[in-house]
């Protein structure tokens, strides 16, 4: 019965006796802060003809921002920034694949943000939630 008493008693002992840091020993960095999280987005659809020269600067864009209150959709053309944030709508790419189950050719267009502080850049599929693709 005299055991746990022993270890309480060898334990206070130790901590006791351990060293002390030295007087000018740097004082321990606090932890570091989360990075604030990214914002997420989804490109949700686009209007235009994607197949006329230069087209995609009349096309407008429907982006969604999923982290805010004012989460509703914004309707922008390239080059404008999303509100509440440093990310400019910059490009937009019209691709296409074929759904083999139904047999048929899906829009997966992409659009791409970046922002404009750090100069990162965010591939948004079409109705996909934020950043499936990094560039």
């Amino acid at each position: 019965m005299k055991t746990p008493a022993l270890a309480l008693a060898f334990g206070v002992l130790v901590a006791a006796s351990a060293p002390a840091a030295p007087p000018d020993a740097p004082e321990p960095k606090p932890a570091a802060t989360p990075a604030p999280a990214k914002p997420r987005f989804k490109f949700q659809a686009y209007n235009g003809d994607h197949k006329a020269a230069g087209a995609e600067k009349d096309m407008e864009f429907q982006v969604k921002r999923l982290d805010s209150v004012q989460s509703g959709s914004e309707f922008l053309h390239l080059g404008d920034t999303i509100r509440g944030t440093t990310y400019k709508l910059f490009r937009f790419e019209y691709k296409s694949r074929l759904n083999t189950q139904i047999n048929e050719t899906e829009d997966v267009s992409e659009l791409t943000l970046i922002n404009t502080d750090t100069k990162e850049m965010l591939v948004l599929a079409l109705a996909i939630i934020n950043g499936s693709v990094r560039r």
